[in-house]
């Protein structure tokens, strides 16, 4: 039983750099955060920023991704990394079958790593769902510790009956092999059973979740932080058509590409044309042959991304699945309207930020586009309103709104 006298003190699980290390960043700042442990954190002087500057010598790319693993406002005093993660990762992964093997294999590895650790600073546990494992959870809670995780993406078991519908809709388009959805379902499932509460970003995420069984007064719905302030929004008022309709994120049918493709099939390309920006996750062939005038640029690095969004006037992501999808975050906060789907989890209100609409209501959504391909004021109004919304849940707000959560979590134990 936790004392009535006790604070929160919170050990933050935190794989890889997941949302920018903003929850354990946000924790701090309320100052409720005691310790975070981790796979792999570039802190200066560390084994982790030293093998950083090796592998630069022969692969550039990979150690600018593994120099991203820090963040300077975090206290590098209460982060906990094991490097040797990582390593197993790079040596084991072609062991298995599956990507859902490999993960449920290392989240287990990375639990019994974290049972060796000290947690008696602590009295609460927060991680993230498919990286926390159940057994440690329930491991932690025999030693009187509470436990919250957050449900970043809608349930595994969700995500693969709607990967499965848009596969039969969409035969041969996808690259990526049939979900197998036993082992990560059940994976979730026990780690619902071990958390006190449930966090997630939007309201979708909450009504996946009560539909596979978890009750409505155990989930919490918190939308993720977004710091907007290294993004200027664009007026975009003044420029010459056509009008860009842009996309932001994997090319493939999870994201809604072939719904992308139907659109702008119903435009002039010299009145509205559209853009696709990410990694193609469609086989080349059907992708040459179901694009149509859509421009499919590809990858581009992290840092040109608002630069893409700069050149957008509309922007458009008819997802299939997600949590809360960054991209239109990103969008929001450059001024961009929004047309979007349920299923993305944003924060887009309809008629305001935007338009929303079930991603297979392609009439619908080529109607929103029509209508503000007419009306620049209107495109320029909904952007205003979209960078209000997003600017008002930055990171105070999501790390007060989270510590209340934690102070109701001990409360109830008492």
């Amino acid at each position: 039983m936790i004392a009535e006298q006790q604070s929160p003190r919170v050990c933050m699980i935190q794989d890889g750099a997941r949302l920018h290390y903003a929850t354990p960043i946000a924790l701090q700042r309320v100052g409720i955060l005691e310790q975070v442990f981790t796979d792999w954190y570039n802190k200066p002087g560390s084994v982790e920023s030293v093998a950083s500057k090796l592998v630069k010598l022969f692969s550039p790319a990979s150690a600018s991704r593994m120099a991203q693993r820090f963040a300077s406002e975090l206290d590098a005093e209460k982060v906990q990394s094991c490097p040797r993660m990582m390593w197993d990762q790079l040596r084991h992964k072609h062991r298995f079958n599956s990507e859902v093997e490999y993960f449920a294999w290392m989240s287990q590895r990375f639990g019994r790593w974290l049972l060796r650790q000290d947690l008696s600073k602590s009295n609460i546990i927060f991680g993230f769902v498919r990286n926390v494992s159940p057994e440690f959870c329930n491991a932690a809670r025999l030693r009187g510790l509470k436990i919250v995780t957050d449900q970043i993406i809608a349930p595994y078991e969700f995500e693969c009956s709607e990967m499965r519908r848009q596969i039969e809709r969409f035969p041969g388009w996808d690259n990526e092999g049939e979900p197998n959805d036993r082992m990560l379902t059940d994976f979730e499932r026990q780690t619902w059973a071990a958390s006190d509460r449930i966090t997630c970003a939007s309201e979708f995420v909450s009504q996946q979740l009560i539909a596979c069984g978890v009750a409505k007064e155990k989930i919490a719905v918190i939308p993720y932080p977004f710091d907007s302030g290294s993004i200027q929004p664009t007026d975009r008022r003044n420029r010459p058509e056509p009008m860009t309709v842009g996309f932001l994120g994997k090319v493939g049918l999870r994201k809604g590409a072939p719904y992308v493709f139907e659109i702008a099939r119903r435009f002039d390309p010299a009145k509205v044309r559209f853009v696709m920006v990410g990694p193609v996750r469609i086989n080349p062939a059907i992708l040459e042959k179901h694009r149509g005038a859509v421009e499919v640029v590809g990858p581009v690095p992290r840092g040109s991304v608002h630069e893409w969004l700069d050149r957008f006037d509309v922007f458009l992501l008819p997802s299939t699945c997600e949590g809360s999808a960054g991209a239109v975050s990103e969008a929001m906060a450059s001024g961009l309207p929004v047309i979007t789907s349920p299923n993305s989890g944003s924060l887009v209100r309809h008629g305001v930020d935007g338009y929303i609409c079930p991603y297979d209501n392609v009439d619908a959504m080529a109607e929103y586009i029509e209508q503000l391909s007419q009306d620049r004021q209107r495109r320029h109004e909904m952007g205003l309103a979209g960078r209000g919304s997003i600017e008002r849940w930055n990171l105070d707000q999501y790390g007060e709104t989270l510590e209340n959560l934690i102070w109701s979590v001990l409360s109830s134990a008492r």
